[in-house]
Protein backbone atom coordinates (compact mmCIF):
# COMPACT_ATOMS: atom_id res chain seq x y z
CA UNK A 1 0.00 0.00 0.00
CA UNK A 2 1.66 3.24 -1.18
CA UNK A 3 -0.34 5.29 1.34
CA UNK A 4 0.28 3.17 4.43
CA UNK A 5 3.01 3.16 7.02
CA UNK A 6 5.03 0.09 7.92
CA UNK A 7 3.32 -1.61 10.84
CA UNK A 8 3.93 -4.88 12.65
CA UNK A 9 0.58 -6.28 13.78
CA UNK A 10 1.75 -9.67 15.06
CA UNK A 11 4.52 -12.22 14.55
CA UNK A 12 2.76 -13.41 11.39
CA UNK A 13 1.12 -10.22 10.12
CA UNK A 14 2.54 -6.89 9.02
CA UNK A 15 1.65 -3.95 6.78
CA UNK A 16 4.34 -2.71 4.41
CA UNK A 17 4.40 0.37 2.24
CA UNK A 18 5.41 -0.60 -1.26
CA UNK A 19 4.89 -0.58 -5.01
CA UNK A 20 3.83 -3.92 -6.49
CA UNK A 21 5.66 -3.11 -9.72
CA UNK A 22 8.96 -3.02 -7.81
CA UNK A 23 9.11 -5.25 -4.73
CA UNK A 24 12.05 -6.80 -2.89
CA UNK A 25 10.42 -10.12 -2.02
CA UNK A 26 12.30 -13.17 -3.30
CA UNK A 27 10.92 -15.50 -5.95
CA UNK A 28 8.28 -18.02 -4.84
CA UNK A 29 7.64 -16.22 -1.54
CA UNK A 30 3.84 -16.12 -1.09
CA UNK A 31 1.27 -18.93 -0.98
CA UNK A 32 -1.66 -16.66 -1.88
CA UNK A 33 -2.11 -13.09 -3.16
CA UNK A 34 -5.44 -11.33 -2.52
CA UNK A 35 -6.14 -7.89 -3.93
CA UNK A 36 -9.39 -6.00 -3.35
CA UNK A 37 -10.26 -2.71 -5.11
CA UNK A 38 -6.67 -2.05 -6.12
CA UNK A 39 -5.95 -3.14 -9.69
CA UNK A 40 -7.75 -0.18 -11.25
CA UNK A 41 -5.23 2.11 -9.52
CA UNK A 42 -2.04 0.35 -10.64
CA UNK A 43 -0.01 1.93 -13.41
CA UNK A 44 2.24 -0.38 -15.43
CA UNK A 45 -0.24 -3.16 -14.78
CA UNK A 46 1.68 -5.61 -16.97
CA UNK A 47 4.75 -5.24 -14.75
CA UNK A 48 2.61 -5.66 -11.62
CA UNK A 49 1.25 -8.96 -12.95
CA UNK A 50 4.77 -10.16 -13.74
CA UNK A 51 5.92 -9.33 -10.22
CA UNK A 52 2.96 -11.07 -8.62
CA UNK A 53 3.68 -14.17 -10.69
CA UNK A 54 7.34 -14.05 -9.67
CA UNK A 55 6.76 -13.78 -5.92
CA UNK A 56 3.96 -16.38 -5.85
CA UNK A 57 4.87 -20.00 -5.15
CA UNK A 58 4.26 -22.68 -7.78
CA UNK A 59 0.69 -23.86 -7.33
CA UNK A 60 -0.22 -20.62 -5.56
CA UNK A 61 -3.35 -18.57 -6.26
CA UNK A 62 -3.97 -14.91 -6.96
CA UNK A 63 -7.50 -13.57 -6.39
CA UNK A 64 -8.66 -10.06 -7.20
CA UNK A 65 -11.94 -8.17 -7.14
CA UNK A 66 -11.79 -4.57 -8.29
CA UNK A 67 -13.56 -1.65 -9.92
CA UNK A 68 -14.89 0.67 -11.13
CA UNK A 69 -12.76 0.31 -14.24
CA UNK A 70 -12.21 3.02 -16.84
CA UNK A 71 -14.61 1.50 -19.38
CA UNK A 72 -17.55 1.57 -16.93
CA UNK A 73 -20.31 4.17 -16.99
CA UNK A 74 -18.68 5.82 -13.95
CA UNK A 75 -15.15 4.69 -14.79
CA UNK A 76 -13.72 8.12 -14.04
CA UNK A 77 -13.70 6.80 -10.43
CA UNK A 78 -14.04 10.36 -9.13
CA UNK A 79 -12.50 10.81 -5.68
CA UNK A 80 -11.36 14.42 -5.50
CA UNK A 81 -10.61 16.24 -2.22
CA UNK A 82 -10.68 20.01 -1.74
CA UNK A 83 -10.50 21.96 1.53
CA UNK A 84 -11.26 18.90 3.62
CA UNK A 85 -14.27 17.77 1.56
CA UNK A 86 -14.29 14.78 -0.80
CA UNK A 87 -16.26 14.76 -4.04
CA UNK A 88 -16.82 11.24 -5.35
CA UNK A 89 -18.82 9.28 -7.90
CA UNK A 90 -21.52 8.50 -5.32
CA UNK A 91 -22.52 12.12 -4.73
CA UNK A 92 -21.30 14.00 -7.82
CA UNK A 93 -23.37 12.25 -10.48
CA UNK A 94 -22.08 12.92 -13.96
CA UNK A 95 -23.62 11.59 -17.20
CA UNK A 96 -22.78 7.94 -17.84
CA UNK A 97 -19.61 7.50 -19.90
CA UNK A 98 -18.94 11.25 -20.01
CA UNK A 99 -15.23 10.61 -19.38
CA UNK A 100 -15.13 8.50 -22.55
CA UNK A 101 -17.32 10.62 -24.80
CA UNK A 102 -17.00 14.24 -23.71
CA UNK A 103 -14.16 16.72 -23.62
CA UNK A 104 -12.86 18.20 -20.35
CA UNK A 105 -14.50 21.49 -21.31
CA UNK A 106 -17.86 19.78 -21.78
CA UNK A 107 -17.61 18.05 -18.40
CA UNK A 108 -16.70 21.40 -16.79
CA UNK A 109 -19.85 22.93 -18.32
CA UNK A 110 -21.96 20.04 -16.99
CA UNK A 111 -20.60 20.57 -13.49
CA UNK A 112 -21.18 24.32 -13.72
CA UNK A 113 -24.81 23.88 -14.76
CA UNK A 114 -25.68 21.01 -12.40
CA UNK A 115 -23.82 21.85 -9.19
CA UNK A 116 -23.12 25.04 -7.26
CA UNK A 117 -19.40 24.35 -6.85
CA UNK A 118 -16.95 27.17 -7.41
CA UNK A 119 -14.75 27.17 -10.49
CA UNK A 120 -11.72 25.87 -8.56
CA UNK A 121 -13.62 22.75 -7.50
CA UNK A 122 -15.00 22.25 -11.01
CA UNK A 123 -11.49 22.50 -12.46
CA UNK A 124 -10.15 20.13 -9.82
CA UNK A 125 -12.83 17.53 -10.56
CA UNK A 126 -12.21 17.74 -14.31
CA UNK A 127 -8.45 17.50 -13.81
CA UNK A 128 -8.91 14.46 -11.57
CA UNK A 129 -11.09 12.71 -14.14
CA UNK A 130 -8.71 13.17 -17.06
CA UNK A 131 -5.27 13.44 -15.46
CA UNK A 132 -5.22 11.86 -12.02
CA UNK A 133 -2.54 9.17 -11.59
CA UNK A 134 -4.95 7.43 -9.18
CA UNK A 135 -6.66 5.71 -12.14
CA UNK A 136 -4.84 3.62 -14.77
CA UNK A 137 -7.53 4.08 -17.46
CA UNK A 138 -7.47 0.48 -18.68
CA UNK A 139 -10.56 -0.81 -20.48
CA UNK A 140 -12.10 -4.20 -19.76
CA UNK A 141 -10.45 -5.66 -22.86
CA UNK A 142 -7.06 -4.28 -21.76
CA UNK A 143 -7.22 -6.20 -18.48
CA UNK A 144 -8.42 -9.30 -20.28
CA UNK A 145 -5.52 -9.22 -22.73
CA UNK A 146 -2.88 -8.48 -20.10
CA UNK A 147 -4.08 -11.37 -17.96
CA UNK A 148 -4.32 -13.78 -20.89
CA UNK A 149 -0.83 -12.76 -22.03
CA UNK A 150 0.63 -13.32 -18.56
CA UNK A 151 2.22 -16.53 -17.28
CA UNK A 152 -0.75 -17.20 -15.02
CA UNK A 153 -3.27 -19.94 -15.61
CA UNK A 154 -6.67 -18.23 -15.73
CA UNK A 155 -9.18 -20.15 -13.63
CA UNK A 156 -11.84 -17.43 -13.59
CA UNK A 157 -12.14 -14.02 -15.23
CA UNK A 158 -15.46 -12.21 -15.32
CA UNK A 159 -16.97 -8.75 -15.35
CA UNK A 160 -19.06 -7.78 -12.33
CA UNK A 161 -21.53 -5.04 -11.52
CA UNK A 162 -22.59 -3.07 -8.46
CA UNK A 163 -26.37 -2.89 -8.35
CA UNK A 164 -26.20 0.27 -6.25
CA UNK A 165 -24.11 2.04 -8.88
CA UNK A 166 -26.18 0.59 -11.73
CA UNK A 167 -29.24 2.31 -10.27
CA UNK A 168 -27.39 5.62 -10.32
CA UNK A 169 -25.62 5.46 -13.66
CA UNK A 170 -27.43 3.02 -15.93
CA UNK A 171 -31.05 4.00 -15.54
CA UNK A 172 -30.86 6.88 -18.01
CA UNK A 173 -28.53 5.49 -20.67
CA UNK A 174 -30.04 6.09 -24.09
CA UNK A 175 -29.30 3.81 -27.07
CA UNK A 176 -27.44 6.70 -28.69
CA UNK A 177 -24.77 6.43 -25.98
CA UNK A 178 -23.85 2.93 -27.14
CA UNK A 179 -23.81 4.04 -30.75
CA UNK A 180 -21.39 6.81 -29.77
CA UNK A 181 -19.20 4.39 -27.81
CA UNK A 182 -19.12 1.92 -30.69
CA UNK A 183 -18.22 4.66 -33.15
CA UNK A 184 -15.42 6.08 -30.97
CA UNK A 185 -14.11 2.70 -29.75
CA UNK A 186 -14.88 0.30 -32.62
CA UNK A 187 -12.72 -2.53 -31.24
CA UNK A 188 -14.26 -2.50 -27.74
CA UNK A 189 -17.57 -3.95 -26.57
CA UNK A 190 -17.51 -4.46 -22.78
CA UNK A 191 -18.87 -1.22 -21.37
CA UNK A 192 -21.49 -2.66 -19.00
CA UNK A 193 -19.20 -4.11 -16.34
CA UNK A 194 -18.36 -1.98 -13.28
CA UNK A 195 -15.42 -4.15 -12.39
CA UNK A 196 -13.68 -7.50 -12.70
CA UNK A 197 -13.31 -10.62 -10.59
CA UNK A 198 -10.47 -13.02 -11.32
CA UNK A 199 -8.80 -16.11 -9.94
CA UNK A 200 -5.38 -17.04 -11.33
CA UNK A 201 -2.97 -19.86 -10.60
CA UNK A 202 0.79 -20.14 -10.97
Amino acid sequence: DLNSENLIISSTCRIEQGDITNVSYPDNYFDIIISINTFEHISNFDIAIQEMHRILKDGGYMFSLFGPIWSAAHGHHLFYSHSGKTYNYYDVILPAFCHLLKTPEEVYDILSSKYSFNSEINKGIVDYIYNSPEQNRLFFEDYEKLINDSKFQVLFFSGNSSEKLNKIYKRNIAPQIFEDLRRKYPNLTNFMHNGITMLLKK
